[in-house]
């Protein structure tokens, strides 16, 4: 099966958008669900994110 790919594009919208910072990210899924401009995807699997490498 192929990985998803999204792509997104700008939006001029009034709403201001959350800082993520990945050194902080526990994978609670929150700011997905709190995100005003609905830009973050929910992760299928919750808990730590592994570094990228």
């Amino acid at each position: 099966m192929e990985p998803y790919k999204f792509t997104a594009e700008p939006v001029p919208c009034s709403a201001k958008p959350i800082h993520y910072r990945e050194e902080l990210c526990i994978g609670c899924n929150r700011c997905a669900q709190v995100c005003p401009c609905d830009i973050l995807l929910p992760q299928p699997e919750t808990g730590p994110r592994r570094s990228r490498s």
